[in-house]
């Protein structure tokens, strides 16, 4: 699931919708069930806000299914220290198809921002090592070797034109895990640290 929320330069979104109401009962009954799946094992993909990772694709579960570790978002393994990161392009053909309004029909100029943040070894603090912005491409190979072995955190944004002013989407970032307070849920941009974006791991 994806939200592409239309914000302008400086963060600023629509008043909340019926739509968006439902999309919260969605998400909030999303979460039950996933909790459902965590107890027998399984690893799913987790509602995202913002353009889906494509590759490498994120995945929320645990670890290990000997340990009993909380459940997260995963590390994917990729094979080389400058990976491929591909996402969702913006829009999506079914978001310009589920656009009776004709909002979207007037985007131009597209591209894309890109961030990483290097994890550190017990998890407790993220550092910027790459960025990235105005990438004509949804997709991207870094540019620099990043450390062998070691966690990463990512996440990607749409810039584009619509009727000559100049927006962005959301920083993409998982649903899951979930707040504490599931009334609130789903969780707030405001509220989510680099560990809620998507993650690799270096060879």
């Amino acid at each position: 699931m994806t939200r592409n929320t239309l914000v302008n330069e400086n963060g600023a979104r629509p008043p909340a919708s019926h739509h968006w109401r439902e999309q919260r009962v969605l998400l909030n009954a999303l979460a039950f069930i996933g909790a459902a799946m965590l107890i027998s094992g399984c690893r799913f993909n987790p509602p995202i806000v913002g353009l889906r990772p494509v590759s490498p694709p994120v995945m929320f579960g645990q670890e290990s299914f000997w340990k009993s570790t909380p459940p997260r978002i995963l590390f994917a393994k990729v094979d080389s220290v400058q990976p491929m990161l591909k996402w969702q392009a913006f829009p999506a053909a079914r978001d310009l198809a589920a656009d009776e309004q004709g909002r979207l029909k007037g985007i131009g100029s597209v591209s894309y921002d890109l961030k990483i943040w290097q994890v550190a070894p017990n998890g407790s603090k993220s550092t910027l090592v790459y960025a990235r912005e105005e990438l004509p491409q949804p997709e991207h190979r870094v540019e620099k070797s990043l450390a062998q072995q070691t966690r990463f955190c990512w996440t990607v944004r749409a810039r584009f034109e619509l009727n000559g002013e100049l927006r962005v989407t959301p920083w993409s970032f998982s649903q899951l895990p979930a707040p504490p307070n599931l009334w609130h849920y789903p969780r707030r941009i405001e509220e989510t640290t680099p560990m809620g974006y998507f993650s690799f791991r270096t060879p």
